[in-house]
């Protein structure tokens, strides 16, 4: 092999790596973490309900707040931490946590209910938490 031959072959397997790693980049850049969630009240999901969704990102320290009725689609970011409040009129709050630091490299979607119960009372729990769980490979969660 002439010295120009391995030179070009040394340059197109240089690219061809760059190319690699620029598109795993962008992937995984793409790649987000989705929440549905089923809102219920008493047990009962109705179009009367209305409730307010406040999705806290704690790592950017950044916040949205937004009203539904019976259920909300969210997309996170991975590699963060949320805490979600949900509130009702005349029902206990309740907030959870996600953790979206794991190792994936694909689009997920995690479906979960939330039932606020009535109560005079006002006041906050914490209901739970949805994390990753290395011991099966995927997102799990845990109740409070």
């Amino acid at each position: 092999m002439t010295q120009s031959f391995k030179q070009s072959l040394y340059a197109l397997l240089l690219v061809m790596f760059a190319l690699l790693v620029a598109k795993q980049a962008i992937s995984q850049g793409n790649n987000k973490f989705k929440i549905s969630c089923v809102l219920q009240k008493d047990g009962q999901v109705t179009n009367s309900n209305n409730f307010i969704i406040k999705i806290i990102n704690t790592v950017e320290n950044t916040e949205e707040q937004f009203t539904t009725s019976k259920t909300f689609d969210h997309t996170l970011a991975y590699n963060n931490y949320y805490k979600i409040v949900i509130y009702s009129d005349g029902c206990i709050t309740k907030y959870i946590t996600i953790d979206t630091n794991a190792d994936i490299k694909e689009n997920y979607k995690y479906r979960f209910v939330v039932n606020l119960k009535s109560d005079e009372i006002e006041q906050m729990i914490y209901a739970g938490g949805i994390y990753y769980n290395e011991n099966i490979n995927n997102f799990d969660y845990f109740l409070k």
